[in-house]
């Protein structure tokens, strides 16, 4: 099968004469998510890998339905984690904050290779971000009078790692005598 060229320019005139939708009446769903700062203590043993606790992101979310719906839900998930926020029928549609605590057995251990150990040269103060640690799926719920409209929207979440060095006289190893308080009262 052939196709002339004026087949292909009434194809493109198709295209290109679609008007454009004002940006005031179409759905709009956008996620901005906080960046948690786990802090460690500076380890004289190596580590390439960190285990982190649990984790809690704060969410701005920014909804817009089009001007014919009303927005229903917002559903927010991260790994196995998920909230899910029913509005009330408002005129400005929008869910300022959300917060979304995922727990440490949802989160892959992270590549910290020498980061914050006594083999390297970082400065007490440096900090690492990590990024793409976990990634958060939205999804927001515009009713119709007879459908339902959903906007869906990703974000790639990152988390800061801080180093911090102890303090005088306490000790990284747990079985030493200055990690443990008071240590002859107890024998």
């Amino acid at each position: 099968m052939q196709i002339q060229l004026s087949q292909w320019l009434s194809i493109i005139v198709v295209v290109t004469a679609v008007p454009n939708i004002a940006l005031s009446d179409a759905t709009r769903f956008e996620i901005a998510a906080s960046k948690p700062i786990i802090t460690l203590i500076r380890d004289s043993n190596s580590r390439t890998q960190l285990s982190v606790p649990a984790i809690e992101f704060v969410f701005q979310i920014k909804t817009q339905c089009a001007s014919s719906r009303v927005a229903k839900s917002v559903l927010l998930s991260i790994a196995d984690t998920k909230k899910r926020v029913l509005l009330e029928p408002t005129s400005d549609n929008t869910v300022s904050e959300l917060v979304l605590k995922v727990p440490a057995r949802q989160i892959a251990p992270l590549p910290v290779a020498g980061y914050c150990t006594g083999d390297n040269n970082y400065p007490t103060d440096r900090t690492l971000t990590i990024r793409g640690v976990l990634s958060a799926q939205g999804a927001l719920s515009c009713m119709g009078e007879e459908d339902e409209v959903i906007a869906y929207a990703s974000k790639s979440l990152d988390i800061e790692i801080r180093c911090e060095d102890l303090a005088d006289g306490e000790s990284s190893d747990p079985n030493s005598d200055a990690s443990m308080p008071d240590t002859a009262a107890r024998n």
